[in-house]
């Protein structure tokens, strides 16, 4: 297992929380974006956590200011007492079976350190598939919950628009901060090989993965799911110098303007879609009959760190019926409190 994983032990009456970031990305997604870089490194995570620019900023163009209110999920799970593992994906855009290892042996990592506690797995993204995927292979794994954060359950069209980022990336190259040709040159080669990699194709709809996953989760498995329904992951801003004022362009109306309207798909239409992900993908079959899925008015990446989802996760983790009996006198205590 890779060096950087990290074993919080938290409260011992909590269950453990074992995170397990999406696409791309390492397990600073979960409490530091500035640590966690996007589109083949050219930016931090945090351009997509952007409020608007402050009026008087003194420059030509911005992505915005930070997010006073952002704050990773993992640092919230601490906060509330859980125990909690995270690790970063030795091929963060390999194929989805190597994560699957990796997964299984951080709970095993887990459960060592922690014999009698519960485990819960969280995932966003790719990442919710990767959870699910080991909780299909394992059904005698004793996991007890699972939450999905804007996960495709049922695919994304992501592989076959994801030749339209690269217009977004040649705008972003050229207002960042300069870097050297050789960090920039690498960055596009990533980006080149993200594009064509196996890790985008597995999660096209009817793909091989995509079928292996066509069977119910274990039955003392809980479910929660969550989706996005604002697909504008980041903006632009210009400033109008006659009234000093900032206007914005957004992602996706960057690519939009590249696809046939009759090519738009519900990952891309407001209401619909988180950018990356529909809100229907979303859902998991298993929480069609129950209060176990929700949607947000976030983008794919803004959801992990909203406060309402934050608040959503940790209810659904600290307020289970049976499955977590080890502190559910703990929870009677508070009550009385």
């Amino acid at each position: 297992m890779r060096s950087d994983l990290r074993l919080i032990p938290g409260n011992l009456a909590q269950p453990v929380v074992i995170l397990i970031h999406g696409l791309g990305m390492n397990r600073h997604f979960w409490s530091d974006p500035e640590q966690c870089r996007v589109l083949g490194g050219l930016a931090p995570l945090s351009l997509f956590l952007n409020d608007p620019p402050d009026i008087g900023e003194a420059a030509l163009f911005s992505f915005g200011r930070p997010d006073g209110n952002s704050q990773g999920l993992m640092n919230a799970l601490i906060d509330a007492g859980f125990g909690v593992a995270a690790w970063s994906q030795s091929r963060p855009v390999g194929p989805i079976e190597t994560a699957i290892a990796e997964l299984a042996h951080v709970v095993d990592a887990a459960r060592r350190r922690w014999p009698d506690r519960p485990i819960a797995l969280v995932g966003h993204s790719r990442g919710g598939l990767i959870a699910r995927r080991y909780l299909l292979d394992s059904p005698e794994s004793g996991i007890c919950a699972l939450v999905t954060i804007s996960s495709p359950h049922a695919g994304t069209l992501l592989a076959g628009f994801a030749r339209y980022l690269r217009p977004a990336a040649k705008l972003l190259e050229r207002i960042l901060p300069p870097q050297d040709d050789t960090r920039r040159t690498a960055a596009f080669s990533r980006l080149a090989m993200f594009f064509k990699s196996r890790a985008v194709e597995e999660l096209s709809p009817g793909s091989d993965f995509m079928r292996s996953l066509g069977r119910p989760l274990p039955a003392e498995v809980r479910a929660l799911t969550i989706g996005g329904t604002n697909p504008v992951l980041f903006r632009l801003y210009a400033r109008v110098t006659q009234n000093d004022e900032w206007r914005g362009i957004a992602l996706p109306d960057i690519l939009l303007k590249a696809l046939p309207a009759s090519r738009v798909p519900a990952e891309l239409t407001p209401g619909l879609g988180d950018g990356l992900v529909s809100a229907a993908s979303a859902r998991l079959a298993e929480t069609d009959n129950t209060d176990g899925h929700h949607n947000f008015d976030c983008n794919h990446i803004r959801i992990a760190y909203n406060k309402k989802v934050r608040e959503l996760v940790l209810d659904f983790l600290t307020s289970p019926p049976d499955p977590f009996p080890s502190f559910s006198p703990l929870l009677q205590e508070r009550g009385r409190g």
